[in-house]
């Protein structure tokens, strides 16, 4: 008997998606290409056993994603005792409606020539789905009192309760992306929800490197104009009027930043207060000349030793914006920190903060070029900038060197979006 190696493939490679229009004779293909992953469907190790020269066609009508399957393959494995090929209807019914087998036709978004002119003009770029998460807060310090109002009380609509709005899916279709379109719809979902009244929060479900680019970015363009218009700033002499003596062990955050203020403009924006953080932690480092920053050759030995007594303002800044940014990793990882010694802790913490660094780094360097590209547009155009934001074609999502700098600040030190909640380790696959 063949070996098993002989008749397993790469469940990958075997699935080919198409985007289809209906044309004269038969559907014309707008994209084709390959899942990224596929083990939802076929497991962890992403094979298929039992088949050799096998393909899977899967074509999507591009503008209402109906689904079309076709299967093909050269050879089939045949039963030998108990083992048997992978049954690929069985796989795939649980995640094909059940239309699968139904012809691509013309049921009537980025808007295309029809090959017909019966065919729809548009094709799905792509889509995201959110949930509202009820949030419970009290109006008041004041103790509860005892009333006799009638019952049942007055009939309270879910939708009129305060909410976290949370996005749970975020879709480009792969032909879609590198084109501004995440920032488009991560824009409109931000919109919406600054908005509505009943909204406090924005919040993400579990996104992955790629998403994490792409609102760090987002989120960077429209908290960075406030952050100017406030002159929000580090402030490098915290310890100014207090002596020696005086000065406290901790990191006197307040004195170095205007706490309340960033608290206002991040309600105000309804941002979460861990994103607010990575977004004004990347803003705090951009205001510092990146000849202070180890970016720039910055003398790091140096500034061990002299800390907040360096006589450059920029060199006390860069100090003190890396005793913030290791301020709040601690906090975030304190159970797995304070596990290990004292020398172990302080090098893992400074390997960290590099690494959140040079991935702040990049995502400045791609917001840098977004916004050069923007100015650039809005002069041949005279379009307003937020125009010119939504029809970007910079798109800082598909930057694979911010992918990977990201990756790097999630493997280090576990830091997730949301402070209630977290996981022990980040998904070696996209989720989105």
């Amino acid at each position: 008997m063949a070996s098993e190696g002989d008749w397993t493939c790469d469940a990958n490679d075997a699935v080919q998606i198409t985007l289809v229009q209906p044309g004269e004779q038969k559907p014309k293909t707008l994209s084709s290409f390959h899942p990224q992953f596929t083990y939802p469907i076929f497991g962890d190790d992403e094979t298929i056993f039992g088949y050799k020269g096998l393909i899977i066609r899967l074509r999507f009508a591009a503008h209402d994603l109906r689904p079309h399957i076709h299967i093909s393959y050269d050879e089939k494995f045949k039963t030998v005792g108990d083992t048997s090929a992978v049954d690929l209807i069985k796989t795939l019914s649980p995640f094909i409606p059940e239309v699968w087998l139904t012809r691509t036709d013309d049921r009537r978004y980025e808007k295309v020539k029809p090959p017909t002119p019966t065919a729809s003009q548009y094709s799905i770029v792509g889509y995201a789905t959110t949930y509202r998460w009820w949030f419970y807060q009290r109006d008041s310090p004041e103790k509860g009192t005892v009333t006799n109002d009638p019952f049942p009380g007055p009939e309270i609509r879910p939708a009129q309760l305060p909410a976290r709005l949370r996005i749970a899916q975020f879709l480009i279709l792969p032909p879609h992306q590198g084109s501004g379109h995440g920032t488009h719809l991560y824009t409109t979902i931000h919109t919406a929800c600054f908005n509505d009244s009943t909204i406090v929060e924005l919040t993400v479900e579990d996104p992955n490197e790629a998403f994490d680019a792409l609102r760090d970015t987002a989120d960077f363009h429209i908290l960075r104009p406030e952050f100017l218009k406030h002159n929000v700033n580090i402030n490098p002499d915290p310890y100014a009027e207090l002596s020696k003596k005086q000065r406290p062990r901790r990191v006197p955050t307040s004195a170095l930043i205007p706490t309340k203020l960033l608290h206002d403009i991040r309600s105000t924006y309804k941002i979460a207060s861990t994103q607010f953080a990575h977004v004004l932690e990347m803003f705090l480092l951009g205001e510092i000349p990146t000849k202070n920053r180890h970016a720039g050759g910055a003398n790091m030995s140096r500034l061990l030793v002299k800390k907040y007594n360096a006589t450059d303002p920029n060199e006390r800044r860069y100090y003190w914006w890396r005793m913030l940014v290791k301020q709040r990793l601690f906090k975030r990882s304190r159970d797995i920190l304070i596990q290990l010694e004292m020398s172990d802790r302080i090098e893992k913490l400074e390997e960290t903060v590099t690494n959140v660094e040079e991935g702040y780094e990049a995502l400045i360097k791609v917001f840098t070029a977004r916004e050069e590209a923007l100015m650039a547009k809005q002069e041949e155009s005279g379009e307003s900038p937020e125009t010119a934001v939504l029809e970007d074609s910079v798109a800082s999502s598909s930057d694979s060197s911010t992918r990977d700098q990201r990756t790097k600040r999630k493997f280090t030190v576990e830091d997730e979006d949301e402070e209630e909640e977290g996981e022990s380790e980040v998904s070696k696959r996209p989720k989105v």
